[in-house]
């Protein structure tokens, strides 16, 4: 390599700088010296300076420089491979936390009672996690019932992992048996539930219905006045109670017409003297339910309108059921309808929304009524006239419970029937969801044990669903297993999952966690070693002698079983032969062989039949045992029977393994029937009377239905250019419908016209409902 220019030394301090640093340079370096030099000394001449073009530095001093820069960018290489390292760590560890928290945030928000066993008047602890963060979570057990914590509130916040642990008090209102616990979230509406065991409060009881009132008096009023009065509907027993009321009257509406309870209900029993003759009147409501039929006696007064300058109100109908599902985003919408029965205009408006007292449960949601818009909220009926209000309600926002509120309608002070009450329910059933046959798992085993018999868990539909379902399940165990874990559920079926224990060095307790849309339930397992048997509350046992020479994994193939579900309920309607039926679920969960044996305990009980009574099983397997109903002949009712299990193990030991029994309930109910009435309306026209006033046909759905019932009017062709209705078509829910029938005589001649009108109603099911179609003929005379 070239010395250096002085000239290059000279005239740039920083290359002087550089050289001082650098002894040596790499060949680059070296290829572009007379390039530098050439440029520096055309430089100099342009400067009119004398240029000294003397030898370079010595030979050694130039490789020193150039060693010195060589190894400035090794140095500036490695710094930048460090660099890079740098980077890519915080790359992946940012990375791995955001895996974290996305692999959280996919987590199913669960729930998990620790233990699954409680008694009353001792706290329970409850787990919460993968809530979303800070999210608020309401606390809810079996059938929308509030529960008291800690906090003195069924609402809580979780923190920021989406975790929460709360203290549940168990106190008298608990009775003994199994109970759901569902905590949802309140902005997203998921559910996570879980099931506990409530021991130490008596026996289990089946649910009784209890009602307090069976005779209502709804007192005396004018002609067109409504009245509504309370009916509470209580459980004695355990468990929960679904019913179904109807009415033999058009002018009686229970508001709701359905619902399912665990400890009581109130209803709204609401009265219409519209149309109506004065005099007394008597009707009954009847609710049909999983415990029988219970009957409640209705009576009214109708006073006479006396000749009045003034304008009259009334509002039909009294009572309005609106029911649908959690995260329904359809509107509902029905009618009423406001009439005129007097001389004057009547200016009318809606004087309040009220929320209705505790439909269910505790009040414990929406005191407002933000859910209901009524449509005109005023308006003004000519005498004779009537005037058609939209009743919407919204629910997309609500939580699962049945909301209420009693509308008021006022009018001029002058005005008879003023205010006037209407009773509207919106009842929010639960999302679909998973329901299981077996509120939790035992297993018994020998420590080290590893040919522990597995145990099934069936999964189905809840009866809220339709259609096909999604489904996974997966444990939190190391220990547990379950297969298969994942499926789909048609409304209807039944998927068995088995259940294996995968170690037993220690005692353990786990949970299945079984996901569907929207919703996640929890069901526990616990594993218990022990060289006997022990007894659990929800399996019975028995213990073979052991000999002195027997090994503990001998003392483990001990029996027991279980049976589920202890009632089982039918609803038929009556005149119905087609036969029902339904499983009872007979499972080994010890580790021996079983044979059992069921026999109908009850006498008069020909309406019960089983198929396939008897039966082996080996350990972990399970039978289903069929009953069978037979309708036929039957009168409205309710019926029961006792069914009988035995079962022995296979030394015919019977002696600490005692018989268990099933409750079979047989409710005949009334069937699904539709009216019209009245079944003719006659108009008079004449020159004094061009436009007669509107009359009603009242429209009645009862028994037992599968709501809604859609209906259409249609008018045939004689009627068809002089009749008008003020509804073709609508929807009832069990509360009845008024349809306003008008005429136009135009410019008909003298004479006697006829028309028809043909009234069809279908259930939710597109079924035809009993009595239909309904024709009512309409009679139009046009005088002088």
């Amino acid at each position: 390599m070239k010395e250096l220019s002085p000239v290059l030394q000279e005239n740039s301090p920083a290359l002087r700088s550089l050289l001082s640093e650098v002894q040596e340079f790499p060949p680059e370096v070296d290829e572009l010296l007379p390039a530098l030099e050439e440029k520096t000394i055309t430089v100099e001449r342009e400067k009119q300076q004398p240029i000294r073009t003397g030898a370079l530095s010595s030979t050694g001093q130039r490789k020193a420089v150039a060693k010195r820069l060589r190894t400035g960018f090794r140095i500036l290489t490695v710094v930048a491979i460090l660099a890079l390292l740098v980077d890519l760590l915080l790359v992946y560890f940012v990375f791995l936390n955001r895996s974290s928290k996305q692999e959280q945030s996919s987590a199913s928000p669960i729930i998990m009672a620790v233990p699954g066993i409680a008694r009353r008047g001792q706290p329970l602890k409850l787990q919460l996690k993968y809530f979303p963060s800070s999210s608020q979570v309401l606390l809810t057990r079996d059938i929308q019932e509030s529960v008291r914590t800690e906090n003195a509130s069924p609402f809580l916040t979780v923190n920021e992992q989406g975790e929460a642990e709360v203290l549940l008090h168990i106190d008298d209102s608990w009775k003994a048996g199994s109970h759901s616990i569902q905590a949802q979230d309140v902005h997203t509406h998921y559910v996570a539930s879980t099931v506990i065991e409530v021991v130490g409060a008596g026996r289990v009881q089946p649910p009784r219905i209890q009602i307090r009132q069976r005779m209502l008096d709804m007192g005396a009023a004018l002609q067109g006045a409504n009245t509504i009065q309370p009916l509470q509907l209580l459980n004695s027993g355990g468990g929960a109670i679904s019913w179904t009321a109807s009415s033999n009257q058009r002018w009686l509406f229970p508001t709701p017409s359905r619902g399912t309870f665990s400890s009581g209900q109130n209803i709204a029993v609401a009265v219409s003297r519209a149309k109506m003759a004065p005099g007394e009147y008597k009707g009954e409501i009847q609710i049909a339910s999983n415990t029988g039929v219970e009957t409640i006696q209705v009576k009214m007064v109708v006073l006479p309108l006396h000749t009045t300058s003034s304008s009259v109100m009334s509002v039909v109908a009294p009572g309005l059921s609106f029911t649908t599902s959690d995260g329904d985003e359809k509107r509902q919408e029905q009618t009423l309808t406001v009439r005129n029965e007097g001389k004057q205009p009547l200016r009318w408006k809606v004087a309040g929304k009220a929320a209705m007292p505790s439909l269910i449960g505790s009040p414990i949601l929406h005191s407002d009524v933000d859910w209901l818009t009524i449509s005109p909220s005023q308006g003004e009926v000519a005498p004779g006239k009537t005037q058609t209000v939209h009743v919407r309600v919204k629910s997309r926002d609500l939580l699962p419970y049945v909301y209420g509120s009693i509308v008021t309608f006022s009018a001029e002070q002058q005005t008879l029937n003023t205010p006037q009450s209407v009773a509207i329910a919106l009842d929010v059933l639960p999302a679909c969801g998973l329901a299981t046959d077996r509120r939790n798992l035992s297993f018994e085993a020998a420590q080290g044990q590893t040919n522990v018999a597995p145990q099934q868990l069936g999964i189905h539909l809840a009866s809220t669903c339709n259609g096909r379902v999604s489904w996974r399940a997966k444990t939190q165990a190391k220990w547990l297993a379950v297969s298969p874990a994942s499926g789909w559920l048609e409304a209807g079926g039944k998927t068995m999952l088995q259940v294996e224990v995968k170690q037993t060095e220690a005692e353990q307790q786990g949970f299945i966690i079984l996901e569907s849309k929207q919703q996640t339930q929890t069901v526990l397992v616990q594993l218990h070693l022990s060289s006997t048997t022990a007894a659990t509350p929800t399996v019975n046992q028995i213990t073979p002698s052991v000999q002195p020479t027997e090994t503990a994994s001998e003392t483990a193939k001990e029996a027991s079983y279980t049976v589920f579900p202890s009632l089982v309920t039918f609803n038929i309607s009556q005149g119905k032969s087609e036969r029902q039926q339904q499983e009872v679920l007979v499972s080994n969960t010890g580790q021996g062989e079983l044979s059992w044996e069921a026999h109908i305990d009850s006498a008069g009980a020909d309406w019960l039949s089983l198929t396939q009574n008897r039966g082996m099983l080996a350990a972990g397997k399970s039978d289903h045992l069929t009953l069978e109903v037979d309708p036929t002949n039957l009168r409205v009712g309710s019926y029961s029977a006792l069914i009988k299990i035995s079962v022995t193990d296979m030394q015919g030991n019977t002696a600490n393994l005692p018989a268990q029994a099933v409750t079979v309930m047989l409710n005949v109910i009334p069937p699904c029937s539709f009216t019209a009435s009245p079944a003719e309306l006659v108009f008079g026209a004449s020159l004094l009377n061009p436009k007669p006033g509107g009359q009603d046909i009242q429209l009645n759905v009862s028994g037992a239905c599968s709501y809604p019932v859609t209906w259409q009017a249609t008018i045939d062709a004689e009627g068809q250019d002089w009749i008008q209705l003020s509804l073709s078509s609508g929807v009832d829910n069990g509360q009845g419908s008024t349809i306003t029938v008008h005429v136009n005589p135009g410019n008909r001649l003298l004479g006697t016209y006829k028309g028809t009108i043909t009234i069809t109603a279908v259930d939710q099911r597109g079924q035809v409902v009993r009595g239909s179609p309904q024709s009512v003929t309409v009679t139009l005379n046009v005088l002088p």
